[in-house]
């Protein structure tokens, strides 16, 4: 389980990234629009993936979105 509620996300506004757990992550940008984004590694470097907005894409199906995508690396 995360650390991110879908409360949390849904009351958050201040621009920045705020971690769920295993490379999930909500980001806000200044201009207020929320983006689910993951991070991973592969062949040793940093990547990254985008799964969607908030609140097109809600926190448990980022969740899911994000363990299927962990799961093929």
């Amino acid at each position: 389980m995360g650390k991110l509620t879908a409360k949390a996300v849904q009351q958050a506004q201040k621009a920045g990234k705020y971690f769920d757990g295993h490379g999930l992550y909500l980001h806000i940008l200044a201009n207020g629009k929320k983006y689910w984004r993951g991070k991973y590694r592969f062949n040793g470097k940093e990547k990254l993936s985008s799964y969607g907005s908030y609140p097109q894409i809600s926190l448990k199906e980022a969740r899911d979105v994000h363990a299927l995508f962990s799961a093929q690396l």
